[in-house]
């Protein structure tokens, strides 16, 4: 809905998206939701709700749906008409604050899942490691910061 507001009249937001790949990563990440063709029409659905987009965006804007022959779903969203705010129904669908608490939470969650003290230990010492070595490197006369320089380009 934002990337719509952001349109001037007549513009063109194009998407191309993997189908269902929300099912295919089983809604991790930022696979919350999954964007499908049916019978000409853009659908965006996940576990607990389906939304067709023509029929949301109504006058809005205007859905041009393809599913190409490599499997991608491609949709041509055509802004309409000279209004410079959403509809009132589609107004609940911005929502700044909610979008990026979910979005937090999503990332958050990501991170406890996915994330091991190891790895994260890791991560600090080489962090720590190359600081370390750019501070030296930094110390280092000018002269043969260029020498170096000189024999990185060589090799």
């Amino acid at each position: 809905m934002e990337a719509l507001l952001a349109l001037r009249k007549g513009g063109v937001l194009y998407l191309n998206h993997h189908p269902n790949e929300a099912e295919m990563e089983h809604y991790k990440g930022f696979h919350q939701y999954n964007v499908d063709e049916e019978n000409g029409e853009l659908v965006i659905w996940n576990q607990s709700e389906k939304t067709c987009i023509g029929q949301l965006l109504g006058s809005f804007a205007s859905v041009e749906v393809k599913r190409m022959d490599n499997g991608h779903i491609v949709a041509i969203v055509r802004r309409n008409g000279d209004a410079t705010s959403l509809p009132e129904r589609l107004r609940k669908y911005v929502d700044d604050k909610t979008d990026k608490a979910e979005l937090c939470e999503v990332l958050l969650n990501y991170q406890y899942r996915n994330t091991s003290l190891a790895r994260n230990l890791k991560g600090s010492i080489r962090f720590g490691l190359f600081n370390l070595i750019q501070l030296m490197a930094q110390m280092l006369p000018w002269s043969l910061k260029m020498r170096v320089k000189r024999l990185i380009k060589q090799a």
